[in-house]
């Protein structure tokens, strides 16, 4: 009976004490509930009334002591009442604010392991994204040193039972990770094996989105779209890629871009299908929707290396600044689709190839240069020129060189634009 008394008293003590500002106080009050927990089992209702006061902690324990204190008392109630603790925690963890959800995961029959694996998937995602860097590189070691030392296949699992949960754009966070520990330990025959898997959650809740994915959901599926092949390129990503951007591109354009940026391909063979839908956008009446086309279009050419397919997407793009979809009379759509332009200029081509494609870009300035007269769009254009002859590397083409004498002499070429020129001159040269 005074066993019983003590272990009421310390509960009691804990649940004033356990928000305590004092880091004395905090590691006094979790060693007597160390104490006071060692070799007795606490009743269902004293356990969930503790999950309650843990999860008061995650934002107040901002140092290291505080936290390991209370993880021994945690530790200690995980070896001797495991299933009353896990099945309390997780809830009160998705009840108190630590972390978002859509939906009650407790409506559904699930396994301690499905439930563990999907809280601990979820406080991941917040982690990464929203916490400073050290604490993101703090919680990534600590889960590939669990990864490392725990029983062979445990990965495996994760990943298995990631897959088996309700599908969530956030749960491409942890299995990035997962799939980062792999690559690291060249366990590739797990990634081929969940491939498939984590290829349909990732087309169906972020490339498939109907709202735009969180940047650190795109940054950690990267981690995936490394592993991607030709054939899973071609056969899935690229008709969803064209369905998304003619449903929603003002959701499915920074998907894409990152998309493009995180494959290991040679996209040539695939330049004009998606450029020409990149372009489409550079001239919307959004002008969010116009930078991340821009982008896109950046990382699309960095994954080209076969200079005709890059001059194709080039010349669609000065057919679109001529008025082939419709008149530009707006200033910011030809500015932005003339920085299309100069996005195509970061392709990969190299050695005489990239010669004879800079030749031909540079060439194709000169109409739309003798016909433009706004001075502001002008120096852009020039400017976005000099990206293209700073690529020059054996000599500079005829046309060019007649349209640049002949630039200085005309009216609208005012001091701005003069300056412009110069400036691509002296890259054109130097290159030259």
């Amino acid at each position: 009976m005074a066993a019983d008394t003590q272990v009421t008293d310390t509960l009691k003590k804990f649940a004033v004490k356990v928000t305590t500002a004092s880091v004395n106080e905090r590691k006094e009050i979790c060693a007597e509930l160390r104490q006071c927990l060692k070799g007795k089992a606490l009743p269902e209702p004293a356990i969930k009334g503790l999950c309650k006061l843990f999860c008061l902690t995650p934002h107040r324990y901002r140092d290291a002591a505080s936290r390991r204190e209370l993880l021994s008392v945690i530790a200690l109630l995980a070896e001797s009442q495991p299933d009353v603790l896990v099945t309390n925690l997780l809830q009160w963890l998705l009840n108190s604010g630590v972390v978002n959800v859509n939906g009650d995961p407790r409506e559904k029959r699930r396994t301690y392991l499905e439930k563990m694996v999907e809280v601990q998937s979820l406080l991941v995602a917040e982690v990464v994204g929203g916490a400073k860097s050290t604490a993101q590189k703090s919680i990534l070691k600590k889960l590939y040193h669990s990864g490392s030392k725990s029983y062979p296949g445990l990965v495996d699992n994760y990943i298995s039972t990631l897959l088996s949960l309700d599908q969530s754009p956030t749960t491409m966070v942890m299995l990035g990770v997962c799939l980062d520990f792999c690559s690291a330990k060249k366990e590739i025959a797990t990634i081929d094996k969940h491939k498939s898997g984590m290829l349909d959650l990732y087309v169906k809740s972020v490339l498939m989105s109907k709202t735009k994915p969180q940047q650190h959901v795109l940054d950690k599926s990267g981690s995936l779209l490394r592993h991607v092949s030709h054939s899973e390129f071609k056969e899935l990503l690229l008709p969803t890629v064209q369905k998304s951007m003619l449903r929603s591109p003002e959701n499915a354009m920074q998907t894409i871009s990152c998309l493009l940026s995180s494959v290991t391909l040679d996209l040539s063979q695939y330049a004009m299908d998606i450029g020409k839908a990149i372009a489409s956008q550079m001239k919307a009446n959004n002008p969010r929707l116009m930078e991340e086309a821009v982008e896109a279009m950046q990382n699309l050419a960095q994954q080209c290396s076969d200079a005709s397919a890059v001059q194709d997407i080039a010349t669609h793009l000065f057919k679109i600044l001529g008025g082939s979809e419709g008149k530009l009379t707006v200033v910011a759509q030809k500015i932005s689709v003339l920085s299309g332009i100069g996005s195509c200029s970061h392709h990969a081509v190299s050695g005489t190839s990239n010669q004879t494609l800079s030749s031909a870009v540079t060439v194709m300035f000169v109409p739309y240069l003798q016909q433009e007269v706004h001075e502001g769009t002008l120096v852009h254009a020039v400017s976005v020129l000099s990206q293209w002859s700073n690529r020059l590397t054996v000599e500079v083409p005829s046309a060019l060189l007649d349209w640049l004498k002949k630039a200085f002499t005309l009216k609208t070429s005012t001091s701005a634009v003069r300056q412009a020129y110069l400036q691509t001159m002296l890259g054109a040269f130097k290159g030259g």
